[in-house]
């Protein structure tokens, strides 16, 4: 892995929100536990996309998915390429693909 922080300052490079969707199934009540799954659904070098579901932890139904996309970008706010070592470690992530059961 790595540290966000450490990208930041040592290759200048932010991820920044480009694009959200969220899909609601179910909803949830105040003092419900719920779980996030987030996985890497997509990297590329100026892209990244991750998905998730939001599922209520006693039944394990799904309440909500969805994506974002993100970009990499430079302090001066212009896309720039995501470094090599980087690209590698979000590639070797392998992230289980959302169980689709439950919902």
């Amino acid at each position: 892995g790595f540290e966000y922080k450490r990208m930041e300052i040592e290759d200048d490079c932010r991820i920044v929100v480009a694009d959200v969707h969220c899909r609601y199934h179910h909803s949830a009540m105040y003092d419900e536990v719920l779980c996030i799954r987030t996985r890497i659904a997509e990297s590329r070098n100026r892209v990244i996309k991750f998905s998730y579901e939001v599922i209520r932890e006693a039944d394990a139904k799904v309440l909500a998915n969805g994506e974002t996309t993100h970009m990499i970008c430079g302090s001066n706010g212009r896309p720039k390429l995501l470094p090599k070592k980087y690209h590698s470690v979000l590639s070797a992530i392998g992230a289980p693909q959302p169980d689709r059961s439950n919902g």
